[in-house]
């Protein structure tokens, strides 16, 4: 079996908890392929492209994402090991990995394909970026002190506008991030839609959309009463937060469904439906204990 080994370093700087997890994998018999930057690692070989039975990720949901838009190409499959505070996308912490592991080389597990947006931004009509999101694609109204006029068409009709400080697309995966924060609802991990979530709305009957993904879901924030306020303050894009691009009123973002799929990796088919909001939850119990003198 060949692993390709991927560590966040700024959660792991000694490398001590990667080379406890490679000289595990060794010993069951797995060749362990690293990055250049992480080929002083022992017992491990570069990765050069070589055909690759799954990436191991140490780290914790940004990590995950950030390899997932690194080695988009490749076709992966994830499994992650959680360092970070949540990890509702990683299936094991340093508490049972080896047991996860275990059930991986035994073929007991499965794999999660989720959907993938492709997000186009154009100006003029003319396309200027085209990035995967495997979370969401967010426009906010950064620096300019107004709501922005959100206009939005779906398969280019029901055409809808309204007044927020921004607007959110998520996939499945990112239902329980950012879009969960803003009252939108939890997907399944293979759920066939995107949830569309307003931020901070004007009118709170404005609320989250659940749409098909292979609808094209298109968004400008044109509003001729802000052009001006525009050229001071341009509204920015997000994606999956790596990426951002300014948006401004002669922009055009368009969303469909990638011919990606995120592969992740799962030995637990009994999971709670609502094991991400579990995460998240226990995530920051611990910011509001208080210790006794």
């Amino acid at each position: 079996m060949n692993v390709l080994f991927l560590v966040n370093k700024k959660k792991d700087n000694s490398l001590k908890i990667s080379k406890e997890i490679i000289s595990f994998l060794v010993k069951n018999n797995i060749t362990v392929f690293v990055e250049e930057e992480n080929s002083s690692l022992p017992n491990t070989v570069l990765f050069t492209n070589q055909n690759i039975d799954f990436a191991l990720v140490v780290g914790g949901d940004g990590t995950m994402l950030n390899f997932a838009h690194k080695y988009k190409d490749l076709n992966l499959s994830f499994f992650g090991i959680n360092l970070g505070r949540v990890g509702a996308l990683t299936d094991s912490s340093m508490d049972n990995y080896q047991n996860k592991i275990q059930s991986i080389i035994d073929n007991n597990y499965f794999i999660e394909e989720r959907n993938v947006m492709n997000c186009a931004i154009y100006d003029k009509e003319q396309l200027i970026q085209e990035v995967v999101a495997f979370n969401e694609v967010s426009i906010h109204r950064a620096e300019l002190y107004k709501m922005l006029l959100i206009n939005m068409t779906i398969n280019n009709h029901n055409k809808t506008s309204f007044y927020a400080d921004g607007i959110i697309v998520a996939t499945a995966t990112g239902s329980s991030a950012y879009s969960l924060s803003c009252g939108g609802p939890l997907l399944l991990p293979d759920a066939k839609n995107f949830v569309i979530a307003p931020i901070s709305p004007q009118l709170r009957v404005i609320t989250s959309l659940v749409v098909n993904d292979k609808d094209t879901i298109t968004i400008d924030v044109n509003d001729s009463t802000k052009r001006e306020d525009y050229k001071k303050h341009t509204p920015v894009v997000f994606i999956d937060g790596a990426y951002s691009f300014k948006f401004t009123e002669t922009s055009k973002l368009v969303v469909t469904k990638s011919d990606r799929n995120l592969k992740i990796i799962k030995t637990n088919k009994e999971a709670s439906l609502f094991e991400p909001i579990y995460k998240v939850s226990l995530s920051t119990s611990d910011l509001f204990t208080t210790k006794e003198d």
